[in-house]
């Protein structure tokens, strides 16, 4: 497996991507304004969740697999656990990992992940991943723009701030675009809750 670092610096990150037969070096910077816009422009997982383990009728492992392969994009949203195997001649592989020492790097070779089925999708299509195995998958029954009516809504006002020159008001409406990406992918943080009683 080759790997690939990715430096974070401030609010952009920036990796430096390496071919391995050659001194080329691509820079690629990422912008946090884009979240927002990716929260109003695409579906996004709904309806009822359900594993794919073929006891309901819907779908198996295999059926999983197969739809990330063939780059199906009908096919479930969800979640998935797999071997994917990258081809080690990509300069710029999509699947970030986090490396034994915590480093956000893009391996190229055979890794496990858990990843989305449109990141997975994205890697089979422009890194000729394949799908070696799934392990588990997490899909849902429906896709909908879950987010796009308040996302929009709020980038018209974020607009009218600016227009008014409301620097307090576009930066709130900012950060509210910005970290409400942020929050819908955050982990549960279970709390809890122990009344002591001292004397």
């Amino acid at each position: 497996m080759e790997w690939r670092e990715s430096i974070t610096a401030k609010r952009k990150k920036s990796g430096i991507l390496t071919n391995r037969s050659s001194s080329t070096c691509l820079i690629v910077l990422d912008a946090v304004s884009l979240y927002a816009s990716a929260m109003s422009k695409f579906e996004y997982p709904s309806g009822i969740r359900f594993w794919a383990d073929g006891k309901d009728g819907r779908s198996t492992i295999e059926n999983v697999r197969d739809a990330l392969n063939s780059i199906d994009e009908k096919f479930y949203l969800g979640i998935v656990d797999c071997e994917v195997f990258v081809p080690f001649n990509n300069i710029c592989p999509l699947l970030a990992v986090h490396s034994p020492s915590g480093r956000l790097v893009y391996p190229t070779g055979s890794f496990r992940t858990t990843k989305t089925t449109i990141d997975l999708m994205q890697a089979v299509k422009y890194n000729k991943a394949v799908i070696k195995e799934v392990f588990k998958a997490e899909l849902w029954t429906e896709r909908c723009f879950i987010f796009k009516k308040g996302t929009d809504e709020l980038f018209l006002k974020r607009l009218q701030a600016k227009y008014e020159k409301n620097t307090t008001l576009d930066k709130a409406i900012k950060l509210l675009l910005c970290e409400g990406y942020g929050k819908t992918g955050q982990k549960p943080i279970e709390n809890n809750l122990f009344l002591v009683e001292t004397k």
